[in-house]
């Protein structure tokens, strides 16, 4: 091994270097140290290629110095405090454990809770310097709809600096004579207003009758389903068990049905079965309650990742990365079964969350007198409350199979009629057009509809308003030589709820072959979805009848899904 010469002074220089830097030396000192350091650098980089070029006849081998580099003390100890590989490895699976298999904790009710912690600055590599001990106490009061009503709490009052109530005389519509809240529909923590998903709940929580799917009122097809936008909100309708000492504390979310026209409430547990759903993961049931843990393949996604991922889907935005599986976190559903409901006819769910509030173990779904202050106390209180509308049907195989008629013979007709209309070519490339989805420019004076499916019908066909129906129905179009250039379905209430994406209901109703889809039709729904119009793509059916698949969607507590099908034939 042929040793440098020059080897031995590089550490001196660069020593001699840190050390006169550190120490503030003048910047003639600095400058001689620099030139030698650089001399000598020059030297071995002579020497290198001396030594490196063997010079053979063969080939002209050569040696040659690339880079240097080095790395300073504080970037040396910086790096030793970077986890390594298999660490962090670690930290991100303890992380998607956390997400998927716990459920955020909130504050066991009336429970006081004592909170110490300690205080430490820790500064000049590791040099402890102060350690203070701080105390924090405090008492929880009721869940949602008992809490405003809780002894001492004081939500919604406002205070000046003498800690007393601002304008309380003048605040009538807020507050009572005793301090508490005479509107709480208000405020936040009185009902359930912000924690419903009124997307995933059926029917609609909020009320709204308008392009809502009436509820099959057959015994277990009549079903309740309340979903949660955060996970926590389980924890404000159940019992708490025992812990550390403490009680148990109970609590039930509840649901009564009362008929507006005969004042008739039915009440739990009288006509309902109660099932708690939880989405994320499978496990067995809960010991000695009917709750199953079921899995969730839909989670909920933030708008911005919903954003992104739909650019990336779009190839708006082209991305060279996989994406991964979103992470589900810990949720719960209450779904409630109704027996003996009316066909047609128009009910209010009252939402009611039951609380044990003065922890006597006793039935907590009927009011008890606190003594001391000689008032009743409700501990069932009603926390949302909204109207839904049964179906004229009882099931989903009755509303699709109503299109078969009886006479007075007991002989069924089938509801198939023939509409002979004046259409020009123009009419049925522009409405195949839009059914299909192509990119056919259509007339400019149809544009005003903004709904696809009165654009056709009232914008490109020009129909006059058609009569309403009281069944399932289907329409044949035919054009003045009798030829059929589409099918019109109609119903007098919608197949499925509006309130699902339209891609999730895009399959709904779908002309099948062999057991297929046949690509070969396209089906525009109307926007309630009690209708559709199916178009060929060669414009006219020639086919000798039509298989027509209907599908029935909704939430089941994990996903939206096929809840029942019905498939028949119709005759052209």
């Amino acid at each position: 091994m042929i040793r440098d010469p020059y080897y031995d002074n590089y550490a001196d220089f660069y020593n001699s270097l840190i050390y006169a830097i550190n120490n503030g030396e003048p910047e003639t000192v600095l400058m001689e140290i620099y030139n030698d350091l650089l001399l000598s650098s020059q030297l071995l980089l002579t020497y290198i290629y001396e030594v490196g070029n063997c010079k053979c006849k063969v080939r002209n081998c050569t040696t040659s110095f690339q880079e240097v580099k080095w790395k300073t003390v504080s970037e040396y100890e910086f790096e030793l405090t970077i986890p390594t590989q298999e660490a962090q490895d670690a930290e991100n699976e303890a992380l998607v454990e956390s997400i998927l298999n716990t459920v955020q904790p909130i504050w066991r009710p009336n429970t006081s809770y004592y909170i110490s912690f300690s205080l430490k600055d820790t500064v000049n590599d590791g040099a402890v310097t102060g350690l203070k001990n701080y105390y924090y106490g405090f008492k929880t009061a009721g869940p949602v709809g008992h809490f405003h009503d809780a002894d001492g709490v004081v939500y919604g009052n406002e205070y000046n600096s003498n800690n007393t109530i601002i304008n309380r005389k003048n605040r009538a519509d807020v507050l009572s004579d005793l301090g508490k809240l005479t509107n709480p529909d208000k405020y936040t923590l009185t009902s359930l207003r912000k924690y419903l998903d009124y997307k995933r709940s059926y029917p609609n929580v909020d009320g709204n009758l308008i392009l809502s799917k009436p509820m099959y009122y057959e015994n277990g097809e009549c079903k309740i389903t309340l979903n949660f936008v955060t996970p926590l909100a389980y924890h404000m309708f159940k019992t708490w068990a025992s812990y550390q000492g403490l009680d148990e504390v109970k609590g039930a979310l509840n649901i009564q049905i009362k008929d507006p026209v005969t004042e008739l409430v039915l009440s739990y547990p009288l006509a309902i079965d109660e099932t708690v759903t939880e989405i994320v993961p499978i496990t067995s049931a809960l010991d000695g309650e009917s709750e199953e843990w079921v899995g969730n393949n839909d989670p909920r996604m933030p708008i911005s990742i919903q954003l992104l991922q739909n650019m990336i889907s779009t190839g708006t935005t082209p991305c060279n990365f996989q994406i991964g599986q979103p992470l589900v976190p810990k949720s719960y559903s209450y779904s409630v079964s109704l027996t003996h409901l009316k066909p047609q006819k128009l009910y209010t769910a009252i939402i009611n969350n039951a609380f044990d509030v003065n922890g006597d173990q006793n039935d907590f779904y009927t009011d008890y007198l606190d003594i001391n202050r000689n008032v009743t106390i409700n501990e069932n209180k009603e926390v949302h409350k909204f109207v839904f509308q049964t179906s004229r049907y009882k099931n989903f195989s009755a509303h699709v199979m109503s299109y078969k008629l009886t006479e007075d013979n007991e002989n069924f007709i089938d509801a198939i009629y023939d509409f002979v209309y004046d259409f020009t070519s123009q009419m049925l490339e522009e409405a195949h057009a839009i059914v299909s989805g192509s990119n056919l420019e259509v007339n400019q004076d149809v544009l005003g509809y903004t709904d696809l499916f009165d654009r056709i019908i009232e914008g490109v066909f020009k129909f006059k308003p058609l009569q309403p129906v009281q069944n399932t129905e289907f329409t044949l179009l035919k054009d003045l030589n009798q030829n059929i250039v589409g099918v019109l379905v109609r119903s007098s209430e919608p197949f499925n709820s509006p309130n699902f994406d339209r891609l999730v209901l895009e399959d709904t109703i779908r002309v099948v072959k062999n057991g297929a889809t046949d690509v070969d039709y396209s089906v525009l729904y109307s926007k309630d979805y009690s209708s559709c119009l199916i178009m060929k793509n060669g414009i006219l059916i020639e086919e000798q009848s039509l298989t027509i698949r209907f599908k029935y969607k909704g939430w089941n507590g994990m996903q939206v899904a096929e809840l029942a099908n019905e498939t028949i034939i119709i005759d052209l």
